[in-house]
């Protein structure tokens, strides 16, 4: 009961937030029937949001799409303890985490240890949840708290991009401004009255012809 609760009133705030980003979603699960459970539960539940999950059933074919950057990664965490598993999880969030310092981990497990909550830690996981009935609620809660973190980065990006834009245009009209006072000359005053140009005194021409035959 107090799952529910806890469930709907952040369900309550969290749609109220708005969405300005795109998510990326890896699922890393050999069930694919609990793979398609999961898919299916996102899906649903997050449906307003613009989100890409990709399923995946074992570690390698993971890496070979880790370019598409992933936001947020749900992987079981029995994945490379087969012996035809290629890759490990550790080696797995590394990759990921090159592309994507910033990616956010849930790790699915099919008991309650404490020693597995301890591995989750290890590998860099930001929730640890077991597989039972309460399992959608919890990745739900889960979700909610990676989505409300993606969407605080953005906030965050858009209005340091906006502040830099206003210092940016601050300065430019400042040059411009500059610019333009170098360019255009002092205002011109008119002469005082007491002001007289220089002149010098006029020469008649006969005045010149008569000393030049002298």
């Amino acid at each position: 009961m107090h799952i529910r609760q806890d469930l709907q009133h952040k369900l309550k705030n969290f749609i109220l937030m708005k969405k300005t980003y795109h998510a990326n979603i890896f699922i890393v699960e050999k069930d694919e029937l609990v793979s398609m459970a999961l898919k299916h539960e996102i899906e649903k539940a997050f449906s307003g949001y613009d989100i890409t999950i990709f399923t995946f059933a074992s570690i390698a074919h993971c890496e070979l799409l880790i370019n598409y950057k992933p936001h947020i990664v749900i992987i079981n965490s029995r994945m490379n303890e087969s012996s035809t598993e290629h890759g490990t999880k550790k080696s797995l969030m590394d990759k990921i985490k090159a592309v994507n310092s910033r990616v956010q981990m849930i790790m699915l497990s099919e008991r309650e240890s404490a020693d597995s909550a301890v591995k989750a830690l290890h590998y860099g996981a930001q929730d640890y949840i077991v597989k039972n009935e309460f399992m959608f609620k919890k990745l739900r809660l889960s979700l909610i708290q990676c989505f409300t973190i993606l969407e605080l980065r953005s906030n965050m990006r858009m209005q340091v991009s906006l502040g830099i834009a206003a210092i940016v245009l601050v300065f430019l009209m400042f040059g411009v401004a500059l610019g333009l006072r170098a360019y255009v000359p002092e205002s011109y005053s008119a002469p005082s009255e007491n002001y007289h140009f220089s002149q010098k005194p006029a020469v008649n021409g006969l005045q010149i012809i008569s000393s030049l035959a002298e």
